[in-house]
C-alpha cells in the first residue's frame, strides 16, 4: 500500500526534467490499488500544480473505473424510463470527470433549485406563467448561460460542472430546466432534434417548444423547420416528439466522447465509449445528434 509520504515524493519528482524518471513515477501510480484511493483524493484536493491534479486525476480514474462501470452497468440493467433515473445515470457519469465526486451534493443543488420556487409555482394556476417563472427563476434569476467559447470543453458537457459554472450547452441547460420542472410536477420534456436539443412543454392540448441555449425562449414550427432546412435535415416527426430518458442518456454520453476527442483526452473518450457501448448493447443502438 502508498504511503502519504511516497505519494508526496512521487509528486516532487513529476517536475524532475530527466523523461525517464518522470515516466518511472507514472509508471509506479499505475501500480496502486483501491486501498490508496482517499490518499490520493487527499493530495489532490490540495494541490495546486495543475500537472500534479492531472496524474493524480487519471491514477484516480482508472482506479475508480471498474466501480463506476459496474455502478453503471446495474442501473441501466434496472431501467431508465423516468427522468428521477435520466438524472441519476447523467450525475454517474460525473465521476468521469472527478472519480470521487459526491452526486448527492448536486441532487441536492437541484432540490433548492425547486424549492426556491416552488410556493410561486403552487399560487399560479395558469400553465404559460407558470413555465415562464421557471425559465425566468433559471436563466435570469440564477443565471445560466449558454457556452459561447470553448463550446465543446467537456467542462460544458457534464450536468454538475454546468450546475457549478452556470454555462452549458444545449443539452446540459436542458437539464438543469427538466429536473427542475420534473421535482415541480411540470410537464416539461426534452426534445431530441437534431443539432440542436430542444424542450417542449405541453398543456391541455397546446404545446410549446423552447430554446434551452437561449434563456428558455418559445421556438415555432417554423424555426425548426428552418433550422433543419439550413442543416439539410429532412424533417421527421421523432425530432419534435418528447424524447426517451435513454435516447438524451446516450445523447450526453456522445457528447462526452466527442469533447474528451477533442480534447485529446484519450483517457476519457475512452472509458466513455465503454459505457456507450453498454448502453448500446443493453437498449440497443438508437442514434442520437449531438448538442
Amino acid at each position: 500500500m502508498s504511503t502519504r509520504d511516497e505519494i508526496a515524493s512521487l509528486l516532487y519528482l513529476l517536475d524532475d526534467p530527466d523523461d525517464f524518471v518522470r515516466n518511472s513515477v507514472i509508471q509506479r501510480f499505475e501500480e496502486f490499488n483501491a486501498a490508496s484511493i482517499p490518499l490520493l483524493d487527499e493530495f489532490r484536493a490540495t494541490s495546486k500544480n495543475q500537472a500534479e491534479r492531472q496524474v493524480l486525476d487519471d491514477v484516480l480514474l482508472k482506479l475508480t473505473f471498474p466501480s463506476l462501470e459496474t455502478d453503471f452497468l446495474n442501473f441501466i440493467e434496472g431501467g431508465i424510463m423516468s427522468y428521477t433515473e435520466l438524472e441519476a445515470a447523467v450525475l454517474m457519469l460525473s465521476r468521469i470527470d472527478d472519480p470521487t465526486l459526491r452526486e448527492e451534493l448536486y441532487i441536492r443543488k437541484l432540490d433548492r433549485l425547486a424549492d426556491e420556487i416552488r410556493s410561486e409555482i403552487s399560487y399560479t394556476l395558469q400553465p404559460l406563467r407558470q413555465l415562464k417563472l421557471v425559465m425566468k427563476h433559471i436563466y435570469e434569476q440564477h443565471g445560466y448561460t449558454p457556452a459561447k467559447q470553448e463550446y465543446y470543453k467537456p467542462t460544458y458537457a457534464h450536468l454538475h460542472r454546468v450546475l457549478d459554472g452556470k454555462s452549458g450547452i444545449p443539452l446540459t441547460l436542458a437539464f438543469i430546466a427538466l429536473f427542475t420542472a420534473r421535482r415541480l410536477e411540470l410537464p416539461l420534456s426534452g426534445v431530441n432534434m437534431p443539432v440542436h436539443f430542444l424542450m417542449r412543454y405541453d398543456f391541455d392540448t397546446q404545446v410549446v417548444f423552447l430554446d434551452p441555449f437561449n434563456s428558455g425562449e418559445t421556438v415555432t414550427m417554423n424555426d425548426c423547420l428552418n433550422f433543419l432546412k439550413r442543416h439539410n435535415i429532412r424533417p421527421e416527426q421523432a425530432y419534435f416528439s418528447p424524447a426517451h430518458p435513454v435516447q438524451m442518456l446516450l445523447r450526453t454520453m456522445r457528447n462526452l466522447n466527442n469533447s474528451y476527442t477533442r480534447e485529446g483526452d484519450a483517457l476519457r473518450a475512452e472509458r466513455v465509449q465503454v459505457l456507450i457501448t453498454h448502453l448500446e448493447l443493453t437498449y440497443g443502438g438508437n442514434p442520437a445528434a449531438e448538442n
